[in-house]
């Protein structure tokens, strides 16, 4: 499965967990349906995500 988007990102936060070990958060927001793919799949399902800066001219 590869999905492609844009999205911006309105929360990113670190949660200490009982074990001690940190787990790390993201809220993206999109308006590609295709996100909905994701909820599809199995939970704990492993994800290899890369993120890169896009500039829209409009937004600068």
């Amino acid at each position: 499965m590869l999905i492609s988007f844009i999205a911006e990102i309105k929360e990113v936060k670190q949660q200490k967990l009982v074990s001690l070990d940190n787990q790390y958060s993201i809220k993206l927001i999109t308006d590609n349906s295709q996100i909905l793919d994701l909820g599809k799949l199995p939970p704990d399902t492993l994800l290899k995500v890369s993120i890169e800066k896009w500039y829209d001219d409009k937004r600068d």
